[in-house]
């Protein structure tokens, strides 16, 4: 899946006054003026924040962290798969919070940049250039502290669920919604609640990887996609999408979801 937008960090409002205020390290006392490093260029940038996967020419996977205004905050390293790029930017998501986690080093043309390096040391992403070591510091804290937002909002507002209910014809299903109440996924009908429960579980099991799934067109020419299990069962059907990148995008969304909460609850 080419340039596609991962929904996990999409919006969100924060202030990100530290980043505004911080005092310069050592050996930088100004902040150079042809960096768009400015309060009001933070304030911006704090207000939505997105990952975005693509394919690069080497055949490999790669993200971009992005603020709301179109910024490349973070460059990742390539990975083998869309869902190796999805881990990594769970990764980031996890170490990324902590500025001891960023390292700063000197450009070859004498600019600053940082990577940010999971538990084991590896690098996970790279940062844009700044003219001092100061505005990448301030970049480095602003980065941050979007991230911890982020997080302690998406923890705080992560309502989505598993349901199993009975329909008209008496046929028990299991549905995914999202946090905003919207169904995402619904699966077949069975005879027995039992029927519904394993499908739940199969979807935990399988609808975390990108391949189970396959997006297909509608009578009405809109998109929908579908989740196959290993023995090509179809567990679970989407709504329709106006094209056919909406439907890529919410795939990644409900990768991206499940992904990050391996254990939705279950309501009955």
């Amino acid at each position: 899946m080419k340039n596609t937008r991962v929904w996990i960090i999409l919006a969100f409002a924060a202030a990100l006054s530290m980043a505004a205020g911080c005092a310069g390290p050592e050996g930088d006392s100004n902040v150079d003026s042809t960096d768009d490093l400015s309060a009001g260029a933070d304030e911006a940038r704090s207000r939505t924040a997105s990952f975005e996967t693509f394919v690069g020419r080497d055949g490999q996977t790669y993200f971009y962290m992005l603020a709301g205004n179109g910024e490349k905050l973070l460059r990742s390293e390539g990975y083998s798969s869309h869902d190796a790029a999805l881990d990594g930017i769970a990764a980031l998501r996890r170490v990324g919070t902590a500025t001891a986690n960023y390292q700063l080093r000197p450009a070859v043309n004498g600019e600053w940049y940082f990577n940010v390096r999971s538990t084991n040391g590896a690098v996970l992403a790279t940062s844009e250039t700044y003219v001092t070591r100061y505005n990448a510091t301030r970049a480095r804290n602003s980065i941050a502290n979007l991230i911890n937002v982020a997080n302690s909002i998406n923890a705080a507002n992560t309502t989505a669920r598993f349901q199993i209910f009975r329909g008209e014809n008496g046929q028990y299903y299991a549905r995914l919604r999202a946090a905003n109440g919207e169904i995402v996924l619904t699966s077949e009908g069975y005879v027995s609640s039992t029927g519904a429960t394993n499908v739940v579980e199969s979807l935990r099991r399988n609808a975390t990887v990108s391949a189970s799934y396959e997006i297909r067109t509608s009578a009405n020419g809109q998109y929908y996609f579908v989740v196959i299990a290993p023995n090509n069962e179809t567990i679970g059907t989407s709504e329709t999408y106006t094209t056919r990148s909406n439907a890529t995008r919410a795939v990644d969304t409900v990768v991206a979801l499940l992904r990050a909460n391996p254990t939705l609850q279950l309501q009955r």
